[in-house]
């Protein structure tokens, strides 16, 4: 059951409603409540057993990494088998959006900075929309920020100091603009966003201004936050302060540790 918290649901900004399997998210519906497995998916017992777990500790949805092929084979014995709906995050290949969704997978994550060719997005778009499933569009700080040799990094850091904040977001809203554009192009609107970064700032900032564009549902969470003692904190302060603006249809608090922690500690968020 997804977790509602009576301030958090009174001041929601309207956004459309898409389902995950059986979850509502957006307009109306609750806060729901994600995570991530950490097993490697083409392991179905290990997989599920996590899963399993993280659905008696409150969550409400999943996602599962599909970087290999073996691991989309993978998904409808999980699937069959989840007590909960389950998300296909696709990395860099475009077959594994298309083999989750032949798999029965409840929703698919793309990142436009992995996958980029228009024809490769287009296909993935008909398939979902013929499998009547939604897709999340990520971008995050690593994958707008062009990934050059170092002392070229070094430097777009650099002048990225002064005003890092405000560029990277308008680097984000860029990205999800044009990404989005061939969503709509296809008549396709069971679009969930998020536009992540390891700084809290960045992320409430990009947040706020997403959801002046779009009515989109929003997916909130800090990407590489690192450990418990850090990732908890980086996690809550961008997260807290969203929610209760009214901004955040789905969360995730991430960290490197077992994910049933991600899970006690957003439930004690909402």
């Amino acid at each position: 059951m997804t977790v509602e918290h009576e301030n958090f649901a009174r001041k929601r900004r309207q956004t459309r409603e898409v389902r995950i399997g059986k979850v509502p998210v957006g307009g109306e519906s609750p806060v729901c409540l994600q995570s991530m497995t950490s097993t490697y998916t083409h392991d179905i017992d290990a997989t599920v057993a996590q899963i399993t777990r993280l659905a008696a500790a409150g969550c409400d949805v999943v996602r599962v990494a599909v970087p290999d092929r073996k691991d989309t084979a993978a998904l409808p014995e999980i699937i069959r088998q989840s007590p909960i709906p389950v998300i296909a995050d696709v990395h860099f290949r475009y077959q594994r959006a298309l083999e989750a969704v032949a798999a029965g997978a409840h929703k698919i994550r793309l990142n436009p900075g992995n996958i980029k060719d228009r024809r490769q997005v287009n296909e993935v778009i008909r398939a979902c929309r013929d499998a009547g499933i939604p897709i999340r569009v990520g971008v995050n700080e690593g994958s707008v920020v062009e990934r050059q040799d170092r002392a070229v990094r070094a430097s777009e850091q650099e002048q990225l100091a002064r005003g890092r904040d405000h560029n990277l977001v308008q680097l984000m809203i860029r990205k999800l603009e044009e990404y989005i554009r061939i969503f709509e192009e296809n008549d396709f609107a069971d679009v969930v966003l998020a536009a992540k970064s390891p700084d809290p700032v960045v992320v409430i900032e990009a947040y706020r201004a997403i959801s002046q564009r779009f009515d989109y549902p929003l997916h909130l969470g800090v990407t590489h936050a690192g450990p418990p003692e850090t990732g908890r904190v980086r996690s809550i302060a961008a997260l807290a302060t969203l929610l209760a603006e009214g901004i955040g249809d789905t969360i995730r608090i991430s960290y490197a540790a077992d994910p049933i922690h991600e899970v006690e500690d957003g439930k004690e968020l909402l």
